[in-house]
């Protein structure tokens, strides 16, 4: 099963991220950095590939930066 990790710079933004997407109905949980992917924060949001345009629309409409990932 293929899986989109989404990755930030910080926690308040994996914050903003996750309330955004529960508030539009995306499918998505916070799970701690898989130990392969490099990030500043130890935090990342995974969900599946088909939610990746609706996510990348909405964070960066909403001004969150963030990195995907799929894996």
């Amino acid at each position: 099963m293929h899986r989109t990790i989404l990755t930030f710079q910080n926690t308040r933004n994996v914050i903003k991220a996750d309330q955004l997407l529960a508030h539009h109905g995306i499918r998505a949980r916070i799970i701690p950095v898989p130990e392969h992917i490099s990030s500043e924060c130890g935090m990342c949001i995974e969900t599946t590939p088909e939610n990746t345009l609706a996510i990348q629309s909405l964070l960066t409409e909403n001004h969150v930066q963030f990195t995907i990932q799929q894996w």
